[in-house]
């Protein structure tokens, strides 16, 4: 999988990952979290993958993030907690 647009700051290999979680690929974010990519990726504006995957609505995504250990805490410009969505438990 390639990735669409680099981000400034962030790794090719967490590149990855954000562009995986944006298109809900489920099957590409497991697969790169097996092959050890950092589950806590921040984009340009400090955002986890875990804020990206819980703003989208996505909680198939945001539960595997969490098995893998994701940290859950306010983070991004906003300052605004990642579990703020849509999930039901």
């Amino acid at each position: 999988m390639e990735s669409e647009a680099r981000t400034p700051g962030v790794n090719p290999e967490g590149q990855l990952l954000l562009d995986a979680i944006r298109k809900q690929n489920i099957d590409e974010v497991l697969r790169l979290l097996q092959n050890g990519v950092d589950v806590d990726t921040k984009d340009e504006n400090g955002n986890r993958a875990l804020s990206i995957a819980a703003g989208i609505g996505s909680c198939e995504i945001v539960q595997t993030l969490l098995r893998f250990d994701a940290k859950i805490h306010v983070d991004g410009e906003k300052r605004e907690a990642p579990l703020c969505c849509r999930c039901p438990p």
